[in-house]
């Protein structure tokens, strides 16, 4: 297996989660989980490293900010939900489709 320098692989994972809080920001949400699928096998890559605990240190910086990165994502996300769960509940069908949407989440 090719391994790319754990600070390029860092990067990459930063890279697309950039790329998923502009997307988010967009509402593209549909675009935001098809970069997710890829930046997950990115970070699956990353852990599998044969060399992550020595590198640790030098990479954690750029580790530090995917998650300050991610919870803006998240918190985007989390409003989106809640301001389609209000649409919901003002349609007339309301009330059963908003059960029918929270008890899938």
């Amino acid at each position: 297996m090719q391994y790319l320098s754990l600070q390029q692989g860092a990067d990459k994972v930063l890279r697309l989660t950039q790329h998923m809080l502009q997307l988010a920001i967009a509402d593209d949400w549909q675009a935001v989980a098809s970069v997710e699928q890829e930046r997950q096998r990115s970070i699956d890559a990353l852990f599998r490293h044969p060399q992550l605990a020595q590198a640790m240190p030098n990479i954690a910086g750029t580790l530090q900010i995917v998650m300050e990165l991610d919870k803006q994502c998240i918190e985007r996300g989390e409003s989106m939900r809640q301001q389609l769960a209000q649409a919901l509940k003002e349609t007339s069908a309301g009330p059963r489709a908003l059960r029918a949407y929270t008890s899938s989440t």
